[in-house]
């Protein structure tokens, strides 16, 4: 048992003045009295580490019975919970993730304190002192620079989540306070605002410099930057010869992608892309130079082989057809590894090419021997070289005697 309840004058109550329930509240507390929340996500990774070592399923009852005694709130999908028996209270219990990002504090009355709290929380947060120090006027304020801030911490999200960036849940977070404070009773709007207004102010604060940073060229680059630590380098870490250079700047870039500050980060990440976009450029260069060289010079052979001004121009065009091709240089971004089969399969290309060539002009007589297959076993002494050379000599000796024309590759 990890003692949750005790009695009290004949009735069951939660224990919250000791044992699990107490230092699960503890941390709520601190927390709020640091003005930031205490999401589920926090606790439970919180209490997963030494010395509690306590699962999900635990942590969430430790939460569940501390919102039904009475001590905290709870903000989910913009709502206030107070009470475990509504159905917004249901469905975050029920879904992990909606439990992870929900967000808990101590649930207090609305005392003097709390107000000068606000005041100050306010002053921090929005620059400017509340006018009156009552419950009324503070909200009221307070509701409007909220509504005013919440369009360009969303819009500020909404980049994030288009462009596949990290950071969005951070604002997201947010949002969900703002949507409390605009939505709730006056009681819950400051007890919100007293227990997240850092975080409010600090999304706020990232909405703006996002805004800033973010135009459409710095998109293009970042997506440019993504492609290159993606595509490229998934290419250029498998190459023999990759300076460690070049590896150490890849592994930057993927760390600076992933920060949620990368906004921060914009010219290291120019640096590390263009570096990795140099590299890729000149082995695309030199594999597609070796590929147009390759079928340059089998074009050339192709119409120097005799019978070849003897076919019709149609035959020449499906015979040169693959060659031609091969001279392009503004096929689009062809991968390099295509570019190196294309180069290596000049060769055999060409040797059908001509067996097609002879094939059109002699017909039927047309044969094709292969000389390697005489040495795939090696040749380590005359004698076997001699055997491989009478055999040739056996086997187009035959062919010649019954008609054909032989083609030796």
């Amino acid at each position: 048992s990890i003692g949750l309840l005790r009695d009290e004058k004949g009735k069951t109550v939660f224990r919250t003045e000791g044992g699990p329930l107490k230092e699960v509240l503890d941390r709520v507390e601190e927390r709020a009295n640091y003005g930031d929340t205490a999401s589920g996500r926090y606790l439970t990774d919180e209490f997963a580490n030494e010395p509690f070592g306590w699962d999900f399923e635990v942590v969430r009852l430790l939460v569940l019975s501390l919102l039904r005694a009475g001590k905290i709130e709870a903000t989910s999908k913009g709502q206030t919970l107070d009470t475990v028996t509504g159905v917004e209270a249901r469905e975050t219990f029920s879904n992990n993730n909606l439990f992870r990002q929900a967000s808990f504090r101590p649930k207090k009355g609305i005392e003097f304190e709390e107000l000068v709290k606000a005041s100050d929380a306010f002053r921090d947060t929005f620059g400017s002192e509340v006018k009156e120090l009552n419950a009324g006027a503070i909200v009221s304020e307070l509701r409007k620079e909220v509504a005013r801030n919440e369009d360009v911490v969303g819009s500020a999200l909404a980049t994030l989540t288009a462009h596949r960036l990290p950071g969005g849940a951070v604002l997201e977070g947010a949002i969900g306070q703002m949507k409390a404070i605009l939505r709730g009773s006056e009681d819950n709007a400051i007890a919100t605002f007293n227990t997240s207004h850092r975080a409010i102010k600090d999304a706020i604060k990232r909405a703006v410099e996002l805004e800033q940073a973010l135009n459409e060229p710095r998109l293009h680059d970042l997506e440019r930057a993504r492609n290159a630590q993606g595509s490229l380098w998934s290419f250029l870490s498998r190459e023999a010869d990759i300076s460690d250079e070049l590896r150490s700047r890849a592994s930057e870039l993927e760390d600076l992608l992933q920060r949620e500050s990368f906004y921060k980060e914009l010219p290291a990440i120019e640096q590390d892309t263009k570096a990795l976009e140099v590299e890729y450029q000149k082995r695309f260069d030199e594999a597609l130079d070796a590929r147009v060289n390759a079928y340059t010079a089998a074009f050339e052979k192709l119409v120097k082989t005799p019978g070849w001004t003897e076919i019709d121009e149609d035959q020449q065009r499906r015979l040169a057809e693959p060659f031609q091709r091969g001279q392009k240089r503004d096929e689009g971004r062809v991968p390099i590894p295509q570019l190196r089969a294309d180069r290596d399969a000049c060769g055999g290309r060409l040797s059908i090419a001509i067996t097609e060539l002879r094939r059109i002009i002699d017909g039927d007589r047309v044969v094709t021997v292969s000389v390697a297959s005489y040495f795939a076993e090696g040749i380590e002494t005359e004698e076997q070289l001699q055997a491989a050379l009478d055999g040739i000599r056996e086997e187009c000796s035959r062919l010649i005697g019954a008609g054909k024309k032989v083609i030796v590759q």
